[in-house]
């Protein structure tokens, strides 16, 4: 099956102009920035190494604006009674090398703001760190205490506390402290955010289309063609610096804004050259040693790459053409003969049944390597930033699946039970060079690939057939992404004191499911099988999805000082982004239309119902079923403009407040493959100005007061517009899109205290209220099995609070300050407004999604000596809705389940640590009802790990 060239093409012409267009602008920033020179106060000293018969070290650091957690540029850090300095750059770092063994002290100095000072103890070998931050226009000299690097928690509430809208966070220090093997478990452990499906987030209680994902600030495609928001579990934790949700919304962000956005962020330059090696293995209880289902694929499935043994056989995707692959009739006369059908028939492979071996331990490995270049003075000018990671698992589920007719009847009483391999592979290059002090260049480079072979069996009765049933399913799918960025920040001394940013980024998602297979058998009383013919079996299923973005985005930031003289910054900045997607399926089935394949033989196995000898005119026939909407393709065009000021009123008043305008054409064109004048187009073409403002009052120096208020939207998915039909399991869901949804508009309210009690510590309170116009659910009624689709409903409200803490024990005593606890929790209340009559079933109720409460403790122990730490995590969340009934249906819940695990790590050598995790240790019943009706039933299993890492 292949992809057609339009999107690559129109992409690449698109993508070709503004690389173009980048490249340019980039050289005229670079010629004005370069050999500008810093504008901060030079030490009395002259500027040379002072000689020194001892030992010496470095001191390294960054300078950050107290008023806003910027970095600083042009500040010199100087050691005065030896001459020695380093001036900041770009980022607010500084290096001074050649510094005498001991303790030193360093001052820090730059035109209009307070001087400051910090005393470094310096020791050769690792580099010495000093960050600080500076106050404006305050008289007196403060001394400041280092803070730690940006992978660190400590660091990311430093960012936190001076951030301009409201975030939480979490940080790669927390994430190894914990059995998370990949964001998606890493992310749960925020405050607000719950993880549905285990890889979709929702914030604050919302679905995940409020949610969007960005990678280092860039937008990024998703590689589930039944979703729009990237599905967290294919990103490897051990890839990233930290996870930043953003919950009250500036103008910088997209305008498709409702729990928040979720940033995840690569490291940048290396603070130290670096080789890791990491290897894995573990034990699942469901699994491991036991029985396990599997077929048959290709060579390189144990890599998680088809190799092309399942493709859709090259007589049929060479022949067919733009015909249907059926026979010819009078109403179709460009049709097949019965010999040609016979050779389609006989060219897929005769593999339909599954076998049983025994479940393998889980593997998996990572390597990753940093090395940062330096001048002569000893900075970083140049850095390199790479990893690779492969792992793989086998998980066994056993699920009770039940459905309802309008009337309470049962329709389905399955057990479902699930054998799936799965692999996931990642590789990660970052590349960081600062020509000069006031430019910076970074370009990240990604690509992820995970697979998963199933073996699917459902047993139980089926009203719709009568009988029981044996429904088997043999899948693979193949996700890929890959994601390519491009950015540069320009200090621009001769023009305003300004800085110019921007980012280019690339990504590419693919989604393949290539012959799925598909067969129902009908039980009888006495034991007896027949295979069932009909549209869903016996059945080849073959699925692509291909979608591409373009992310474009510059921004000016001009300084300046308001009517009292304090530091202010006035952002403009422009956004483009396309974004473009393609889905194929095609879909072929066996027929016996003569019945010249007897009852008897219908009992018979697949492998020997398909075999050469039964495939011909008077026995099975292959026939096409390819349905008119099983081909559609998506345009989104976002074209935005915005500006924001950050202004302090008075010293403790912040003001960040501006408008975003979103020019938004999204449509969908579903088309049949055969006959394309047969089409359906649905678009969404909207104009909407955003605005947004967020106060911020800090009483003292490490409290905040925040308020905030915003206009945003959220639009729907590809799929959803589509009318695009996928039929799940005999007699189970149906899902189909909605080609008259429309965009939901959205009013959010923010309150927030934080307090900081001291670095790696916080205690905060928000409260928060959203107020959504025509948001979009998924709805499911009955019609000879559920039909699962989505619409807008008028008006829903969404309100909440969030308490966080993270303490450290040492405040009650010395003995135990190696104890600390982070703990959040977030109670969450939503309506759904309905008129009267309609289709729901109930009028009252809460939205889709919305779990009511979202709880995580922790307890942690490190003990940094000794090299020691263990952690106990707990995370449960509320009963929330799943699925909206409606047309008699009643709604369907999932109830809380509560998730405990442990860690434990301990350094062995001094470059070695071994770290032992246990995930779901409870091993909860998970399960979900409708009118308190039993829907779905299953445990998870208990996941044991033990894995080594080793620092070259």
């Amino acid at each position: 099956m292949q992809q057609s060239p339009n999107i690559s093409g129109k992409l690449n012409r698109h993508a070709a102009k503004a690389i173009q267009a980048l490249t340019l602008f980039a050289a005229i920033l670079a010629a004005n920035a370069v050999d500008a020179a810093p504008k901060g106060k030079k030490p009395a000293a002259a500027p040379v190494a002072v000689a020194n018969t001892g030992a010496t070290g470095t001191i390294r650091g960054k300078v950050l604006d107290s008023a806003n957690g910027e970095p600083m540029i042009g500040v010199t850090a100087v050691i005065k009674d030896l001459g020695l300095y380093g001036i900041t750059d770009i980022d607010g770092n500084y290096t001074i090398t050649n510094v005498p063994v001991g303790q030193q002290r360093v001052t820090y100095q730059i035109t209009g703001y307070q001087p400051a000072s910090t005393a470094v103890a310096v020791a050769q070998g690792k580099p010495a760190r000093a960050n600080v931050t500076m106050n404006y226009k305050v008289s007196g000299e403060v001394v400041v205490t280092a803070k730690g690097m940006d992978s660190t928690a400590a660091s990311l509430l430093s960012k936190q506390k001076k951030a301009a809208a409201a975030q939480d966070a979490i940080s790669a220090e927390q994430i190894s402290k914990s059995p998370d093997s990949d964001a998606s478990d890493a992310a749960r452990r925020v405050t607000g955010i719950t993880i549905v499906g285990g890889k979709y987030v929702f914030v604050r209680g919302l679905g995940e289309r409020y949610s969007s994902v960005q990678f280092n600030g860039s937008g990024i495609v998703s590689p589930e063609p039944e979703k729009r928001v990237v599905p967290l579990d294919i990103f490897p934790a051990s890839m990233l610096d930290n996870i930043i949700v953003v919950k009250t919304y500036t103008p910088d962000l997209p305008g498709e804004f409702g729990g928040g956005v979720v940033q995840l962020n690569s490291r940048d330059f290396p603070e130290e050259d670096e080789l890791k090696v990491s290897i894995s293995t573990g034990f699942h209880s469901l699994t491991t040693f036991k029985d396990f289902r599997t077929y048959s694929g290709g060579n390189m499935d144990f890599i998680g790459v088809d190799d092309g043994t399942r493709n859709i056989p090259a007589l049929v995707e060479n022949s067919t053409g733009n015909r249907r692959l059926t026979d010819a009739t009078i109403l179709y006369p460009q049709g097949f003969s019965a010999a040609q059908l016979e050779k389609f028939g006989e060219s897929f492979s005769n593999n339909w049944e599954a076998n049983t071996t025994k479940g393998n331990l889980p593997g998996g490995m990572a390597v990753s390597y940093a090395k940062g270049f330096k001048n002569a003075a000893g900075k970083n000018i140049f850095g390199v930033q790479t990893s690779g990671m492969f792992k793989e698992s086998s998980r066994n589920q056993e699920r009770i699946i039940k459905t309802y007719n309008v009337q309470g009847d049962t329709q389905l009483d399955y057990v479902q039970r699930t054998s799936t391999y799965s692999t996931t592979k990642g590789a990660l290059l970052g590349l960081a060079w600062l020509p000069a002090t006031h430019d910076k260049f970074r370009l990240n480079t990604f690509y992820t690939h995970n697979s998963e072979k199933e073996v699917r069996e459902v047993t139980g009765s089926n009203q719709d057939l009568g009988a029981n049933v044996i429904d088997t399913r043999l899948a693979y799918g193949e996700n890929g992404l890959l994601f390519n960025q491009l950015t540069g920040e320009h200090a621009l001394p001769n023009f305003l004191e300004s800085t110019v940013s921007w980012k280019a980024a690339y990504s590419r998602a693919t989604r393949i499911e290539p012959d799925q297979r598909n067969t129902i058998y009908t039980v009888q009383p006495n034991g007896s099988k027949s295979l069932t013919i009909r549209d869903e079996s016996p059945l080849r299923f073959y699925n692509r999805n291909l979608e591409q973005v373009i992310d474009l985005n510059p921004e000016l930031s001009i300084p300046f000082n308001q009517w009292s003289g304090l530091k202010s910054k006035f952002t403009n900045g422009a956004a483009l982004l396309l974004k473009e997607r393609e889905a194929v399926a095609r879909r072929f089935v066996f027929l016996n239309p003569t019945g010249g394949v007897s009852a008897a033989e219908l009992g018979q196995s697949p492998n020997q119902l398909f075999t050469p000898q039964n495939i011909a005119a008077d026995k099975f026939v292959i026939k096409e079923i390819t349905q008119p909407a099983d081909q559609f393709t998506g345009q989104h065009l976002i074209a935005a403009g915005y500006s924001m000021v950050d202004l302090p009123l008075i010293p403790q008043v912040r003001l960040v407040a501006g408008a975003r305008y979103e020019f938004s054409d999204f449509r969908v064109i579903t088309k049949d493959i055969y006959n394309p004048a047969n089409t359906n187009t649905a678009q969404i073409k909207t104009q909407n100005v955003m605005p947004s403002a967020n106060l911020i009052y800090s009483p003292i120096s490490d409290i905040n007061i925040r308020v905030a208020y915003s206009q945003t939207v959220a639009r729907p998915d590809f799929r959803e517009l589509s009318p695009f039909t996928y039929v799940g399991m005999a007699g189970g869901d149906i899902f189909v899109g909605n080609p008259l949804l429309t965009q939901t508009e959205i009013k959010n309210y923010d309150l927030r205290f934080e307090w900081f009690p001291s670095p790696g510590e916080i205690i905060s309170l928000s409260g928060f209220y959203k107020d959504l116009v025509k948001p979009v659910e998924m709805t499911e009624r009955f019609s000879s099995g559920l039909l699962v689709s989505y619409t807008n409903v008028p008006n829903a409200y969404i309100a909440g609070g969030e308490l966080e803490l993270r303490k450290n024990f040492g405040f009650i005593a010395k003995m135990i300050e190696d104890f600390s606890v982070s703990s959040n929790l977030a109670y969450i209340v939503s309506k759904v407004s309905l008129p009267e009559g309609g289709i729901y079933t109930n009028r009252e109720r809460p939205l889709q999604g919305q779990s009511p409460f979202v709880v995580n403790a922790g307890l942690n122990y490190d003990n940094q000596k000794s090299g020691t730490s263990a952690a106990v995590l707990y995370n449960i969340f509320g009963r929330r809705m799943v699925r909206v009934g409606s047309l008699g249906l009643g709604d369907t819940y999932e109830e809380p389940f509560g998730k405990m695990d442990l860690m434990f790590r301990q350094r062995v050598t001094e470059k070695g640590s071994i770290k032992l995790t246990a995930a779901n240790i409870l091993n909860p019943l998970i399960e979900a009802k409708q009118n308190d009706r039993l829907r779905f039933q299953y445990r998870a299993g208990i996941d044991v790990g033990i894995s080594f890492d080793y620092k070259i």
